[in-house]
């Protein structure tokens, strides 16, 4: 019989344009990242263990303060508006995998910088592509091995002459990376990379072709080196060209998507659920600390 899983709590459709839902589903969210925080305590040491508690300050005091929202970080990653209030006096970790409050500011901020790059590449007539490379593992593959083997793995991809000739001869500007983990009681850990790359406009298929196939290809050869199995292509890597016309207004979408890695390193973002019966770090997280309801994946 296979393990039990903790029960996903359904949400219905949030209407963005009704304000309160907006806040409710903003407060619950907070409410629950602040409770995984507090159950955090007790599981881990060093700095997560005192996110949130008096020490910001040198009386040790806590104060409350009332601010407008217009024209600050909470307008811009939440759309908050009129008077918002905050603590000022917590000590703050700055931890992205093992806080989940820091983990959102942090991801938030870097979404913000992954767009405003993004916008400027555009502006100066580069192309993106979203790129998402995997590795083949198996349910006894500990997360310390995945996560050498990506070291490795990545070495060979950004490392070397061929690396150098992909801005040289094949039109590779710049790439931004988020790792993203998950975990299933079947397969174990999942460890790939999300990559944002910004290429030459205008790249003909071919050309990114060889370029991604490259990379594809040197991906290969790190995760057997490292002693993992060789992934084949058509799950090892995932290739998305985005419309260049319609990137204007999409591109902050696409810099949001591929920092939901990277507050994992990338980017653990409270709304973040794996798939199935997948678990993000996020999920296990609350699973561990949060009280919660089960049900048997084979009997939904």
């Amino acid at each position: 019989m296979r393990s039990w899983l903790t029960l996903r709590e359904t949400q219905g459709k949030l209407d963005r344009s009704d304000v309160v839902q907006v806040q409710d589903r903003r407060s619950e969210r907070r409410a629950e990242r602040w409770a995984i925080r507090r159950g955090m305590r007790s599981l881990v040491k060093g700095r997560s263990a005192g996110c949130g508690l008096p020490g910001g300050r040198e009386d040790g005091s806590v104060v409350l303060k009332v601010t407008d929202a217009t024209g600050t970080s909470a307008e811009a990653t939440t759309g908050a508006n009129g008077r918002i209030a905050g603590f000022s006096g917590l000590w703050t970790c700055g931890m992205v995998w093992m806080c989940p409050e820091c983990s959102v500011r942090i991801g938030a901020k870097r979404a913000e910088e992954v767009a405003t790059v993004l916008a400027h590449h555009l502006a100066e007539g580069g192309d993106p592509l979203l790129i998402t490379l995997t590795m083949r593992h198996h349910r006894q593959h500990s997360l310390a091995e995945c996560l050498k083997a990506l070291t490795v793995a990545w070495g060979k991809v950004t490392q070397g002459r061929a690396a150098q000739d992909d801005y040289r001869m094949l039109g590779l500007r710049g790439w931004v990376r988020a790792l993203e983990i998950t975990h299933s009681v079947d397969n174990g850990w999942h460890v790939h990379l999300h990559i944002l790359m910004v290429v030459e406009q205008g790249m003909s298929d071919d050309a990114i072709e060889a370029l991604t196939g490259g990379w594809f290809a040197r991906w290969s050869a790190g995760l057997v080196k490292a002693g993992m199995p060789a992934p084949t292509e058509e799950r090892g890597v995932d290739v998305q060209r985005a419309d260049a016309a319609a990137m204007p207004e999409t591109s902050g979408a696409w810099a949001r998507y591929v920092c939901k890695g990277l507050a994992s390193e990338a980017v653990m973002g409270s709304t973040k659920a794996a798939r199935g019966t997948s678990r993000s770090i996020y999920e296990l997280m609350r699973d561990a600390t949060v009280g919660r309801r089960f049900e048997n994946p084979d009997t939904r």
